[in-house]
């Protein structure tokens, strides 16, 4: 019970640092199932994250976050999208604009990255609207490889 209240004061604490507490709430320490650790139970909870986020996903896309400067001369990252790895080919309306976020920073220029969206049909003229944007060194989803290596296939094909 100790170690749940220090790693919940440690994340409140990150997350004031980062961006206000009020806009970053850690998530609760996922329950111990009997002889797991910590570490078994937080990677539990981030596969069990990871295979809703697929589900719910119209789209995922690779892509490496570039770094640009916009048009007040600030440095600012986009998205360079490389491929679609569910939902077929990448939609040429995906949007290259990193999503903000509270408790995760974006990932750094040259990072690649899969964005998973959905299609919002709400609007007259439908877009995306990404739910996260993850590291691939950080996918746990076990679908993930097999739709990468099926997007390279694509990828190497001849064009008609």
């Amino acid at each position: 019970m100790r170690w749940q209240v220090t790693l919940a004061a440690a994340m409140t604490l990150a997350c004031g640092i980062v961006g206000g507490a009020e806009a970053c709430q850690p998530p609760p320490p996922p329950p111990l199932r009997p002889g797991e650790t910590v570490e078994q139970a937080w990677l539990r909870q981030e596969r069990t994250s990871q295979a809703a986020l697929w589900d719910q996903a119209d789209v995922v896309v690779l892509a490496r976050v570039v770094a640009f400067q916009d048009v007040s001369g600030d440095v600012a990252t986009r998205l360079d999208v490389v491929t679609g790895v569910k939902g077929g080919e990448a939609p040429t309306d995906f949007p290259t604009a990193l999503p903000p976020t509270s408790c995760r920073p974006n990932p750094p220029a040259g990072s690649i990255v899969l964005a998973y969206a959905v299609r919002d049909t709400t609007l007259a003229d439908p877009r995306f609207d990404v739910l996260r944007i993850l590291p691939v060194d950080d996918v746990t989803d076990d679908r993930v490889p097999v739709a990468l290596r099926e997007a390279a296939k694509r990828l190497r094909a001849p064009r008609p």
